[in-house]
């Protein structure tokens, strides 16, 4: 380390071959560096943190640059390599805060990680044609980057390659990559319009491309990951082609003038906060093969007046389309056994809704919904009460083949009455438990985890069931 706070100027002797590791780290009068051809190696952070080096002939026999070798040398303006240069490696140029210029010959086949983050002045480059990777953050946060194009052959874009490149307008993506990380393009802002080659599986990193109106994905995508979208206010509208099977958590989220989305009957899944905010959506038709959709997928979807769910969802999740003022209508399929609370709240243009036979409601299901009137229910339906809570509706028990007799005076005893518990109806007169019904009574109407008429005075059970019992569980 030949460290030194006043050496300013240093021409390296013609035997030289190799720059070793940290040699002038820190030097930061050091502003011209003059080297022979004969040197094929610069090792790692030979140069790092030389703040005023604003010179330096690169050798026509240099090879290798090493991990941070100029990291932070934030007065070097341009970088030149020739035919003989093969490995970049991570960070090498790294926070070059005044590098403008890149030429990197056809000859490096390896750029590494970061190597050229946050050189904020850097505006164009020009990658080698036999590159096949472009890694994790190779220009993430290169402010001034207006333009690239990514050469035939490469096959993986990594993490967070390009984001945070704000003047990024044009990217020319080829059909060789098969592969894109996370964040690959995350807080672009500038980027308007990007198509994404066929053959990449998973999509995501656009998250705050506050520009991009347009995007295509290709059929060869199965999955759309966690904030893919996320604040794209400009986008209008998103075909998810089919193949797609999962659709990540806030994928689309905050999409403020999303009109339109087509989901195909491949998707299984949509995951938390999927649609949340989007303010403009007004329609959506959920495709039967939707088996999960998560907590919070539409909340706060403003204008959403219809949408139509999948006849096999099993649960409409908490929030799940909260804050959706505009919703009007809405049919709750056969297939689902819960909703839970919070899943209507604040839905204020609901006016009636009918659950059906098997569904349990928790408590606060539909509170704020102040235009509720109606809420039919068939017996059995859970507790009446949680019906209730949070908004002043008519509860309107309906009629089915199905339907136990409703309760009169002469069904009435001297010690209680029939009471709704899940699917069935329970009473205790003289000391006799009586249970009816025409179905399961689930697990999860256990009051405080016991069944309601545990410990009650009786010493005898009846149970009238229309079909055989088949199960009557430890509890």
């Amino acid at each position: 380390n030949l460290k030194s706070e006043n050496l300013k100027k240093i021409t390296l002797p013609k035997s030289l071959t190799a720059v070793g590791q940290k040699t002038f780290r820190g030097c930061k009068q050091l502003s011209n560096v003059t080297m022979s051809d004969s040197v094929t190696t610069i090792a790692e952070s030979a140069f790092n943190a030389c703040t005023n080096l604003q010179s330096i002939n690169f050798p026509k026999c240099l090879n290798l640059i090493g991990k941070k070798a100029f990291k932070s040398c934030n007065s070097l303006k341009e970088v030149k390599l020739y035919d003989s240069a093969r490995t970049i490696e991570t960070e090498a140029f790294a926070f070059c805060t005044s590098l403008e210029k890149i030429t990197i010959s056809d000859s490096v086949i390896y750029i590494g990680e970061g190597a050229f983050r946050y050189c904020k002045k850097l505006m164009t480059v020009i990658l080698p044609k036999f590159l096949s990777e472009i890694k994790n953050g190779t220009f993430g946060d290169c402010v001034s980057l207006k333009s690239i194009k990514i050469p035939d052959g490469v096959t993986s874009i990594g993490v967070s390659a390009f984001s945070g490149c704000v003047s990024l307008m044009s990217i020319t993506i080829p059909d060789s990559v098969t592969s894109m990380g996370y964040g690959v393009f995350d807080n672009c802002t500038s980027l308007v319009k990007i198509k994404i080659p066929n053959g990449v599986i998973g999509i995501g990193g656009f998250s705050g491309c506050k520009s991009l109106k347009e995007i295509i994905l290709p059929e060869s995508v199965t999955n759309v990951y966690d904030y893919a979208f996320h604040g794209c206010t400009n986008l209008t509208d998103i075909i998810i082609p089919d193949g797609v099977t999962s659709i990540g958590e806030h994928a689309f989220s905050n999409c403020k003038n999303l009109i339109s989305v087509t989901i195909p009957d491949s998707v299984t899944s949509i995951g938390k906060d999927s649609f949340s905010g989007c303010d403009k959506l007004k329609n959506v038709m959920i495709p039967d093969s939707v088996t999960l959709i998560a907590e919070y997928a539409f909340s706060w979807c403003t204008n959403l007046t219809t949408i139509t769910l999948s006849s096999n969802l099993k649960v409409i999740t908490q929030n799940l389309f909260c804050g959706c003022k505009n919703l009007s209508e809405i049919t709750i399929p056969e297939s689902v056994q819960t909703i839970e609370y919070y899943a209507f709240y604040d839905c204020k243009s609901l006016k009636e809704i009918k659950i059906p036979e098997r569904t349990y409601v928790e408590k606060w299901a539909f509170d704020k919904c102040t235009n509720l009137k109606k809420i039919y229910y068939r017996l059995g339906t859970g507790l009446v009460g949680n019906l209730r809570t949070g908004n002043n509706a008519e509860i309107i028990p309906y009629k089915n083949k199905r339907e136990l007799s409703p309760l009169t005076e002469d069904t009435k005893t001297e010690d209680n009455v029939w009471k709704d518990a899940g699917n069935i109806q329970w009473r205790i007169s003289k000391g006799v438990l009586t249970i009816r019904g025409t179905g399961d009574m689930d697990n999860q109407m256990y009051y405080k985890s016991k069944y309601p008429w545990c410990g009650k005075n009786y010493q005898k059970a009846i149970i009238e069931w229309k079909k055989a019992v088949d199960k009557i569980s430890k509890e």
